[in-house]
C-alpha cells in the first residue's frame, strides 16, 4: 500500500497490518507491518522549510569558504535525532549539486538504524551528496567534539527531538563550527505558550507569556535560550529564520567566532517583557545598554553597560489591570534578509524547493517574515483591542490605513492572522482603537455586552477623545463597515469629523480608516 501524502491536517497511523509507503518529496520510506508507526503530515512544513533554508545558508557558506580557499571538502551535516532519517534523506537527494554536502544521520535507538539503514538503500543521495549512518547517544556524540578542531566538527547541526531541545543545547554548541548553522525544534508548546511556568523556567530559564502572543513568545524564550547556551562557550548567534506552526516551532541560528565583544550585542537584544493582563499594553526591558565613548587616545568605543530601567510598575498605566511579567527572551530581529531572499529566489525555490508541498505556504511565510523586518518585539492582536474594550473589532485594513495616516508604518506579523506590527506606540494605537468604537456606534454597530461595563473597558474606550476623522470620512465609514441595514447618508458625523487644521493643532493629524496603504498585504482604497 503506497500512501501519498494530502491532508496535513490529519495524522496518518501507519504499519498496523501490511507494509506502507510513505513519499514525501523525492523519498518514499516503507514502514513494516510489525512496527506500528505514527507518520504527522505537519511536519512537511518543517521540512520544506528547513530544506530551502539549508540550501541557501549552504550556498552562502561555501561561498564565503571559497574566498578564504578553505578547499572543497563537502559541508558536514549532522542530523543528531534521525528516527527514520526521512529529514536527511530528502535533503541528499533535493539540495542543489552545486554545494556537496555529507549527512550524518545519527539515532540511539537500533531500531531507527535499522531502518534508516533499509530507507538509505531505497533512496540513495544524489551525488555529490553521502550520506552515513550512526548509532550513538546524540548529547555523548555530540560532546566528543568539543576539543576537536573546527575542521572537525559540523557545519550544520540539525535536532528535532521529542518535546524540549533545552538538554541538547549545550552539546550542540560543541559540535558545531564557527560560522556554522543551528537549526532547533521545539513540540513543547504547553510549556513555552504559558501553561506550565515552573517547567518553562526549568527548561529554558525563563517565564512563558500566556494569552494572543504566546506563540511569538514562545519562539523569543527558545531563541533566548539558544544564545543564553551559546554565551556559556562565548560564542554569539545570529537568528536568520524561526517560524511557529501547528504545534511546533523550529529556529535557525548561525553561529559566530567566540569572543566576549561578540557577545555584547547579543546581551543588549536580550530582555523581559512586561505585559497588560487585560489590554495590549507591553513594554520591553533590555539586559544592557551599548554606550558609544572616546578611548584615552581619542578613538570610538562601545562599550556595554546595565540597562536603565523603563517598565511602568505594577499596574497597567492605561486601563489599571495587573502587569505579569515575562522572560528574559531574545527582542531582536527573528528573521535575516539576504537568506530569506536568498530561500525566495529561483536559485532556490526553483531547485531545492521543486518538490515540496508545502512550498507555497513556505514561500508567503518567509514573504510575510521580510515585512516585518524593523519592527519592535512582539504583535497587536485585533481580537485582543476588541476584547479589551468590549467593542466591535477593529478591521484589520482600517487600523492599518489609520495608523499609516498617523505617520507610523504597520505590517503584518506571520504568527497570527489577526494581528500587526507597528512603530507607533501603544497608547496612539488605543486612541485610535476609541475613536474607531465611536465610529461604529454612528454606523449602527452595539457595543458588547461582554467586559462592557468593567473599570477597564470603561478607561480604555475614554481614549482618543481628542482625535477626529477627516471631513467626509464618516459616509465612507459607514458604507464601508456599518451594518447591512445602515443608511450611510443618515450616519451623524457631528463632533467625530474635522477640518485638517483643527485636528492638526490638538498634535495629531486627522485619522482616516478608508485611505491607502501601500502594501499588499492590506486590502485598502
Amino acid at each position: 500500500m503506497e500512501v501519498e501524502l494530502k491532508d496535513e491536517a490529519a495524522v496518518v497511523a501507519v504499519g498496523t497490518q501490511k507494509p506502507t509507503v510513505i513519499t514525501e518529496g523525492t523519498v518514499s520510506i516503507t514502514f513494516p507491518h510489525d512496527k506500528a508507526v505514527f507518520y504527522n503530515p505537519t511536519q512537511v512544513f518543517n521540512r520544506d522549510y528547513s530544506l530551502l533554508i539549508l540550501a541557501a545558508f549552504a550556498k552562502r557558506y561555501w561561498a564565503k569558504r571559497q574566498d578564504y580557499r578553505r578547499g572543497d571538502a563537502p559541508l558536514r551535516v549532522l542530523e543528531a535525532l534521525a528516527a527514520s532519517g526521512l529529514r536527511s534523506l530528502r535533503y541528499a537527494r533535493e539540495m542543489p549539486e552545486e554545494v556537496p554536502c555529507h549527512f550524518v544521520v545519527n539515532d540511539i535507538s537500533p531500531d531507527a538504524v535499522a531502518a534508516m539503514r533499509t530507507n538509505l538503500e531505497d533512496n540513495p543521495p544524489k551525488a555529490p551528496h553521502s550520506v552515513e549512518v550512526s548509532e550513538a547517544d546524540a548529547i555523548a556524540l555530540m560532546y566528543s567534539l568539543r576539543t576537536a578542531s573546527p575542521e572537525e566538527k559540523f557545519d550544520v547541526v540539525d535536532l528535532d527531538p521529542y518535546g524540549s531541545p533545552a538538554s541538547f543545547l549545550d552539546a550542540a554548541m560543541c559540535a558545531v563550527r564557527p560560522g556554522g548553522l543551528l537549526a532547533v525544534t521545539c513540540t513543547d508548546l504547553l510549556t513555552l505558550c504559558g501553561h506550565q511556568l515552573p517547567l518553562c523556567w526549568s527548561r529554558y530559564g525563563a517565564a512563558p507569556l500566556n494569552g494572543e502572543q504566546c506563540h511569538e513568545g514562545g519562539v523569543r524564550i527558545a531563541t533566548g535560550a539558544l544564545i543564553a547556551a551559546a554565551a556559556r562557550h562565548r560564542m554569539s548567534l545570529t537568528v536568520v529564520a524561526s517560524f511557529f506552526h501547528a504545534h511546533y516551532l523550529r529556529i535557525f541560528v548561525e553561529v559566530t567566532p567566540r569572543g566576549p565583544v561578540r557577545i555584547a550585542p547579543c546581551m543588549v537584544q536580550h530582555g523581559q517583557v512586561a505585559k497588560c493582563t487585560y489590554c495590549p499594553g507591553m513594554w520591553t526591558q533590555s539586559m544592557a545598554r551599548e554606550f558609544t565613548g572616546t578611548s584615552k587616545k581619542g578613538n570610538p568605543v562601545t562599550k556595554t553597560k546595565p540597562a536603565i530601567l523603563t517598565l511602568p510598575g505594577p499596574l497597567c498605566p492605561h486601563c489599571g489591570s495587573v502587569i505579569h511579567l515575562g522572560g528574559p527572551l531574545h527582542m531582536g530581529q527573528l528573521y535575516d534578509r539576504p537568506l530569506l531572499e536568498l530561500c525566495l529566489s529561483d536559485d532556490i525555490s526553483g531547485t531545492a524547493g521543486k518538490d515540496c508541498k508545502a512550498l507555497a505556504e513556505c514561500k508567503g511565510h518567509m514573504e510575510c517574515s521580510l515585512a516585518t523586518e524593523g519592527f519592535p518585539p512582539f504583535f497587536i492582536s485585533l481580537s485582543q483591542l476588541a476584547k479589551s474594550y468590549g467593542a466591535t473589532q477593529v478591521a484589520k485594513d482600517a487600523l492599518a490605513c489609520a495608523i499609516v495616516s498617523q505617520g507610523f508604518r504597520v505590517a503584518p506579523t506571520p504568527f497570527v492572522g489577526t494581528g500587526i506590527v507597528t512603530d507607533a506606540p501603544i497608547d496612539r494605537v488605543l486612541d485610535i482603537a476609541g475613536l474607531w468604537g465611536r465610529c461604529m456606534a454612528r454606523c449602527g454597530h452595539t457595543t458588547s455586552t461582554k467586559n462592557k461595563d468593567n473599570a477597564p473597558a470603561t478607561l480604555l474606550r475614554a481614549k482618543g477623545a481628542h482625535l477626529r476623522i477627516m471631513p467626509g470620512e464618516m459616509k465612507k465609514i459607514a458604507k464601508k463597515y456599518g451594518v447591512h441595514t445602515f443608511d450611510p447618508e443618515t450616519v451623524d458625523s457631528e463632533g467625530i469629523e474635522a477640518e485638517s487644521e483643527t485636528a492638526e493643532s490638538e498634535g495629531c493629524p486627522p485619522v482616516c480608516f478608508t485611505g491607502a496603504v501601500e502594501s499588499r498585504w492590506f486590502k485598502t482604497n
